[in-house]
């Protein structure tokens, strides 16, 4: 049986859907029964920092592992499942990247 659910960003705004399932790209097998996210463009969009770029480990969450990421990283990654887990750290990343820019320094 598949499970879905609905993941949603801070504001409100579906970006995804979890399955639990098994990783669809034939990467590495994910525990039966581990919650996964469908990689969307709204995920992506999501996490994306203010000069439309990733860090390092967000393409590492989502799958792709070559740096710097080749040319069609998007395409291979669109439609490709990644732990919740994972997803979430996508977006968490993004969010840090945000506080950091918005803090105050002191000099």
């Amino acid at each position: 049986m598949m499970i879905l659910m609905h993941v949603t960003h801070e504001n409100g705004e579906m970006i995804g859907h979890f399955k639990n399932s098994w990783h669809r790209d034939g990467g590495k097998p994910q525990q039966r029964g581990t919650p996964m996210v469908v990689v969307t463009e709204e995920l992506l969009r999501a996490g994306m920092a203010d000069n439309g770029g990733y860090t390092r480990a967000q393409f590492q969450l989502v799958g792709v592992l070559e740096w710097p990421p080749l040319k069609g990283w998007k395409r291979s990654v669109l439609g490709s499942l990644i732990p919740r887990a994972d997803a979430e750290e996508f977006l968490r990343i993004r969010r840090l990247k945000r506080e950091e820019a918005q803090a105050p320094t002191l000099f």
